[in-house]
């Protein structure tokens, strides 16, 4: 972990709200959600994140899709819900649906398996761009930045004692010199070295990040930009490296979906409390 100075805690929350996620119509920038614009990555196919997570978007159509055997998602990857019809429940900053919000996740136990990177673009370890991870805030205001260096298919679980969000490298706009920007899902920006430290100032800066969640009823509270998960709670995140006026915002860079598991502790609890009460049963048999 590398703590990179910061000015700027997590931003002050706008009005987040769970929306209902719809079939992608792939239609252009002034019809769309953010994370269902028509995709740079097209071939003849709907490439954009919401194709992704919902099965529509196939190896055959999908020009820039790392690896080869990614698309389309398997029904377990892809968001709960029928084809054509309602698809889970997405994270926006208003009704228009066009505006993403700022967001943090509560603190917790996770589980997070990649489903893919489909960019290539971002100053990266081992070939293995774009580069993205978690951070928290500690109490100097530092931002702590975690890299996730997975295989596309593979899973990891990580635990934070605090509130956490995610970072992505952009590879536009470049900042040169073996730098990488980072943009935060709490909207912020800073500059870091490859090593991932520095950031002596942090700017606000536009959402690189899409955020879901399995069902408009079942979506977890936010208090202050803050997703309050419960065990159990699982979600689908999308991240877009190219951060410039340009950038088609398609936020299917890298895809993958986390889960809310117990912490070990809680587990430890559980099964003291179960053999308690199997104590218990055995005494009154006897």
């Amino acid at each position: 972990m590398a703590a990179v100075a910061s000015l700027l805690t997590v931003q002050a929350a706008g009005a987040q709200t769970w929306y209902n996620a719809t079939t992608p119509n792939n239609v252009g920038s002034n019809a769309a959600p953010f994370w269902n614009k028509v995709s740079n990555d097209n071939s003849g196919g709907v490439c954009n994140l919401g194709a992704v997570l919902m099965g529509i978007a196939t190896n055959a159509g999908c020009s820039n899709e790392v690896p080869t055997n990614l698309l389309p998602l398997s029904n377990v990857q892809q968001l709960p819900g029928v084809s054509g019809s309602t698809r889970g429940a997405f994270l926006a900053a208003n009704a228009n649906f066009k505006t993403p919000a700022s967001f943090m996740m509560s603190a917790g136990m996770y589980q997070f398996t990649l489903f893919g990177k489909i960019a290539k673009f971002a100053t990266s370890t081992s070939g293995a761009s774009p580069r993205y991870g978690t951070y928290t805030v500690n109490s100097l205001g530092q931002r702590v930045l975690s890299e996730i260096v997975l295989a596309p298919g593979a899973s990891m679980t990580f635990s934070s004692s605090s509130s956490f969000g995610f970072w992505l490298g952009a590879f536009a706009p470049n900042p040169g010199g073996g730098n990488l920007n980072v943009y935060f899902s709490d909207m912020a920006t800073c500059q870091v070295s490859t090593a991932l430290v520095g950031c002596g100032s942090v700017s606000a800066a536009s959402q690189q990040f899409a955020l879901f969640t399995g069902s408009l009823s079942g979506a977890s509270a936010i208090s202050g930009g803050v997703v309050q998960a419960q065990t159990g709670d699982r979600f689908w995140l999308g991240g877009e490296d190219d951060a410039s006026a340009g950038s088609d915002r398609d936020y299917n860079d890298v895809v993958g979906s986390f889960t809310a598991v117990p912490e070990p502790a809680s587990m430890a609890l559980f099964g003291t409390g179960l053999l308690g009460v199997l104590a218990v049963g055995r005494r009154r048999r006897k």
